[in-house]
């Protein structure tokens, strides 16, 4: 039991040390949970998946992935549930992309001590750190804005969205994987997924695309604006708080209803984790943000 007690003192002692010795150039992001709960929810993942996509979390930077829980529960099962937490999150990092290397340490610190108690405890005591030590801006190496069909495609956040409707001649051949194209001539109603009838042009030009390169695979991702970044919009025709979803769905439905094979589609929907522009001061920036892309998985 003490050489138990003792080995968990050295873990704390060196994120305490690594956190420290850093102190200037660290930043830290705090994942959340539900009571008595180490899986990540879609709200967390999205979370994580905005980091990504944003660069707040880069392949230069050295990670620590710390997890605590609150006090509710015996001391044992609380440290357990504070590494499971923790653990989760690395899986769920590795899974995205990120170098098993660059995560120093993942350990779990159980529960935060309160001088008071509440009955149903301190949510925001539930959660995992992401602690980024970062390099000196002078020691990061240059990234070449380049991928290639052996990179994952989870690291293609680092290319703008282009216009599909621009791109009148859009040749396959010269678009990497992992671009996105924004189907800016598509327009849904108010609050709803289904497409208004001017909508149509860009949806079958998107069909043709498909059936004249009958190897390209391509992921639909649905975006909403003016909502908070952890949660969708509402949709209006289900009741469901997953109009983003709906909107990217809608479309993967067409694609196949039209004889492309589902194979080679798959949709996702984002809410407002990954907005084109941050804040929403016009009616423009709404409009940027409420959108539908496709991003090319293969081809």
């Amino acid at each position: 039991m003490l050489r138990r007690i003792a080995i968990t003192l050295l873990f704390l002692m060196q994120v305490l040390s690594a956190i420290t010795v850093d102190a200037q150039n660290n930043d830290t992001v705090r994942l959340y949970f539900k009571l008595d709960i180490d899986a990540l929810d879609r709200n967390t993942r999205n979370t994580v998946d905005s980091l990504l996509y944003n660069d707040i979390v880069s392949s230069s930077d050295k990670l620590l992935i710390v997890g605590y829980t609150d006090y509710i529960g015996t001391n044992e099962y609380n440290n357990d549930l504070s590494i499971r937490r923790a653990q989760n999150v690395k899986s769920y990092l590795l899974n995205m992309g990120v170098n098993s290397n660059d995560i120093t340490l993942c350990t779990g610190k159980g529960e935060i001590e309160r001088n008071i108690e509440l009955p149903d405890g301190y949510a925001s005591d539930r959660r995992v750190d992401i602690v980024r030590i970062m390099k000196p801006p002078t020691q990061r190496p240059t990234v070449k804005n380049k991928i290639t069909k052996t990179q994952t495609i989870k690291s293609a956040h680092q290319y703008e969205p282009i216009s599909f409707n621009s791109s009148s001649d859009l040749d396959i051949s010269n678009i990497p994987i992992g671009q996105r194209l924004v189907l800016d001539r598509i327009f849904f109603y108010t609050g709803r997924h289904m497409i208004t009838s001017e909508s149509m042009p860009e949806l079958h030009r998107l069909f043709q695309l498909l059936d004249e390169n009958i190897t390209l695979k391509i992921k639909i991702e649905g975006h909403v604006c003016c909502v908070d970044p952890t949660v969708d919009a509402l949709d209006i025709d289900t009741k469901e708080q997953a109009l983003s979803v709906n909107r990217a769905k809608f479309i993967y439905l067409y694609l196949i209803e039209r004889g492309i094979e589902k194979e080679r589609l798959s949709y996702e929907g984002f809410g407002k984790s990954r907005p084109l522009r941050p804040r929403e001061f016009t009616q423009e920036d709404q409009d940027m943000n409420k959108r539908v892309e496709f991003r090319i998985v293969d081809k």
